[in-house]
């Protein structure tokens, strides 16, 4: 259903009446059957206000041309009828033919939206790579600044650092003491 006729399906039941649709409804519902002797019938449906159900109208001789749309057609409404299904049928093929072109651009701009999200999380996997490497980096050069940081602190400890062989025996002191004191906190 088109929103047009989704429109005018809600401003009619809003108002209380019929759409154009519904009010030619009881026009269209005329249909060819053959009853069980094999002999064709015109059958329509009637109104529901006027009862209902189906009611044969035509001879069986006449239903044939009537049926085909003849020239010759006794039943002015059967031709009628012939032509409004017809332009149903070309209605229905144009939007088919809509639907289809409809269903084909949906489609694009499916395709276009995933190529956005998967350059999007391409460049956020690229980010996070990136920032894993940048902290891996910066952990091994911390860790390599520890373990300088914690030689020195041995060194100082032990008295074999080159700054105390190469100072007064009172400033070694003082450092070694200051050393110890700092190992005792860190252990």
């Amino acid at each position: 259903m088109s929103f047009k006729e989704e429109a005018e399906r809600l401003q009619a039941d809003t108002e209380g009446r019929k759409t154009e649709k519904e009010r030619k409804l009881p026009e269209i519902k005329t249909v060819g059957r053959k009853d069980l002797t094999g002999s064709a019938r015109v059958m329509r449906r009637l109104p529901f206000q006027e009862g209902g159900g189906l009611v044969a109208e035509a001879e069986p001789k006449k239903l044939k041309t009537e049926i085909a749309g003849g020239k010759d057609s006794a039943d002015p409404t059967l031709e009628a009828q012939r032509i409004c299904f017809k332009k149903q049928g070309e209605g229905l093929k144009a939007d088919m033919e809509r639907m289809k072109v409809d269903a084909e651009n949906l489609n694009n701009e499916v395709k276009k939206v995933a190529q956005v999200w998967e350059r999007e999380r391409m460049g956020i996997a690229t980010l996070f790579a990136e920032f894993n490497a940048r902290e891996k980096a910066r952990d091994e050069k911390l860790k390599a600044g520890l373990d300088r940081l914690l030689d020195e602190m041995e060194q100082l400890r032990s008295g074999t650092h080159r700054k105390l062989k190469q100072n007064d025996p009172k400033i070694v002191e003082g450092v070694r003491a200051e050393a110890e004191k700092v190992g005792q906190e860190r252990w």
